[in-house]
């Protein structure tokens, strides 16, 4: 590559310096009056041409040009310094470029001493969205944005986007130049992969109102079928979130939103109407695939604060994929306030996706029209209700895996006759309450009379660390215990009546009623038909009568003293 230095010819008094260029000088001295051309005190004398030329201490020194083209180095008032165009560099290198800009030259090692942005040609910098849209796109066709929060690469496009620019107006992809039509062109940003929440000029502080962009940031997901990026914040929002799946261009489907975790990825919902935050379609069609990961909702409604669905079931959202994510409704003034409610979901995913209100009011989950979906370590805690299941619509076929429900008064309560074959695998329930810390009497699984037989399935061995019992037979109907026992704390036990009232067994399948105690046992009798003629005499605690009461059936007992009973289904 050639050393190519910069040079001026030293001009009479009063006349700006000219490049010199690879012509015949003799002519250029004709061009300014005849006057000599001076390099340093060397005259510049005809037939000097294809040379660079220089002042060396006084003396005319000169390179040659190889290659073809022309090479230009100047300091003059309408042409920007230095410049070098349409050149072939070769040994040795150029340099250290400075700021220069360099156009279609190849060989410069442009990674060795270059500190800050090194220009190209028809590049720029801009601080602002308001500086980028005043270049003029007749000089510049590449500008990085280095604004805070929407920094990027734009590159001028031609077309027609003016609906681009009309739908997307907080100028997250699409910026209209001052002076060029959006039908003619837009700045448009390059990116790969998800759009970030941030291009859209949030806050994330948590105390801004972030409302506008958090919508806009959901809208343009849905509309061009992008995948959506959540950084780490906390967009305050002071209205409803309402993500209308009908919004998206993508058939029958929708986009994938992420953040970086429930508690670090948060939007905070400052409505009070209900369903503050919802995820619903207002046409006719279905809507699938919706994916949401690693992303935390949390507000304060005495209403619904979260739902899947439209109340009167007229959409049928189904294939969704929940992961990781959180839900939060910290209202303590109505007993009805329920955190996420599922008005019609089917064939969906919740992974360790948390639903939580506060101890005493409210429930976490309702389920109200749920069919073949899985809820894999689901945690709906910090209400009077764990998961409610009720309306007249069908429940079907429904799996809970791990559930974990914690400080509330009942775990599982199905009040809905429609209920059918929901599954529960294992779990973990504490009904405690840690602001009275009081244990609640009542049971981890309730169902309504009239439940069809397996409304509910209680399927291994689930856990439960303080409360009433598992199941209460004679209070709920439908609910069916298979495979494994439940362990000591979770056997039933519920109240034992006074000598001589009979107790049904309504939980849809046989359970080995074992009778022990300090008391005596006189009699006892299954459905009210025969009994057994011997007298038995529990003398000591441990000492068992294990009676088997098939489903329908009554037991009555005729007794003296104290005596306990448990109930164990088989």
């Amino acid at each position: 590559m050639v050393s190519v230095p910069v040079t001026f010819a030293n001009l009479p008094t009063g006349l700006n310096p000219l490049s010199l260029f690879d012509q015949n000088f003799a002519a250029l001295a004709a061009a300014i009056n005849q006057r000599p051309i001076y390099v340093g005190t060397t005259l510049v004398e005809d037939g000097t041409s294809g040379r660079v030329l220089f002042d060396s201490a006084g003396t005319l020194g000169e390179y040659s040009i190889s290659g073809t083209g022309s090479v230009a180095m100047t300091q003059s008032a309408v042409m920007d310094s230095p410049q070098i165009t349409d050149a072939t560099l070769i040994t040795p290198n150029l340099g250290t470029p400075s700021a220069g800009v360099l156009t279609n030259a190849t060989g410069l090692p442009l990674t060795t001493g270059v500190a800050g942005v090194l220009k190209t040609a028809n590049s720029a910098v801009a601080a602002t969205r308001a500086a980028l849209a005043a270049f003029d796109t007749t000089k510049y066709s590449v500008v990085l944005l280095t604004e805070v929060g929407r920094e990027g690469l734009f590159i001028w496009r031609f077309g027609d986007y003016s609906t681009e620019i009309a739908t997307d107006t907080r100028q997250a992809i699409y910026i209209e130049a001052d002076a060029i039509a959006p039908t003619a062109g837009a700045w448009v940003r390059q990116y790969d992969g998800a759009v970030n929440l941030w291009w859209w000029g949030t806050s994330g502080d948590g105390v801004v109102d972030d409302a506008a962009a958090v919508d806009a940031f959901f809208n343009f997901c849905l509309v061009n079928g992008a995948e959506g990026y959540v950084p780490p914040g906390n967009y305050r929002h002071v209205g409803r979130l309402l993500v209308d799946m009908n919004a998206s261009t993508m058939t029958r489907s929708a986009p994938k939103i992420t953040g970086v975790g429930p508690y670090k990825s948060r939007i905070i919902i400052e409505s009070t109407v209900a369903n503050a935050v919802h995820f619903y379609s207002t046409g006719a069609n279905d809507h699938f695939f919706f994916v949401l990961e690693d992303i935390g909702f949390q507000g304060d409604t005495p209403n619904a604060f979260a739902a899947i669905g439209l109340d009167d079931f007229s959409d049928a959202p189904g294939n969704y994929n929940f992961q990781n994510v959180y839900f939060g409704n910290s209202n303590t003034t109505a007993a009805a306030s329920v955190t996420l409610t599922l008005n019609f979901i089917f064939r969906s995913t919740f992974d360790n996706v948390i639903a939580v209100g506060k101890v005493g009011f409210g429930t976490a989950l309702r389920m109200r029209r749920v069919v073949y979906c899985t809820f894999i370590g689901m945690i709906p805690s910090n209400a009077a209700t764990g998961i409610l299941i009720d309306g007249a619509q069908p429940n079907i076929s429904s799996t809970f895996i791990d559930v974990d429900v914690e400080n509330c008064d009942i775990g599982v309560d199905n009040q809905s006759t429609a209920t059918l074959d929901v599954r529960f695998v294992g779990g973990y329930f504490d009904l405690y309450n840690p602001d009275t810390l009081i244990v609640s009497t009542d049971y981890c699984f309730k169902s309504v009379a009239g439940s069809a037989r397996g409304a509910i399935e209680i399927l291994g061995s689930p856990y439960m660390s303080r409360g009433g019992g598992i199941v209460d037979p004679a209070t709920s109907t439908g609910i069916v215990m298979r495979g494994q026992k439940p362990t000591a704390e979770a056997i039933y036990a519920p109240a034992l009546p006074a000598t001589g009232v009979a107790t049904p067994n309504v939980s849809g399948q046989f359970q080995m009623v074992v009778i022990f105690g300090a008391g005596t046992v006189s009699s006892y009798s299954v459905n009210n038909a025969g009994s057994d003629t011997n007298d038995i005499f529990v003398t000591t605690p441990g000492t068992n009568i294990n009676v088997t009461v098939p489903p329908g059936a009554e037991i009555i007992l005729n007794y003296i003293g104290v005596i306990t009973w448990n109930w164990i289904p088989l």
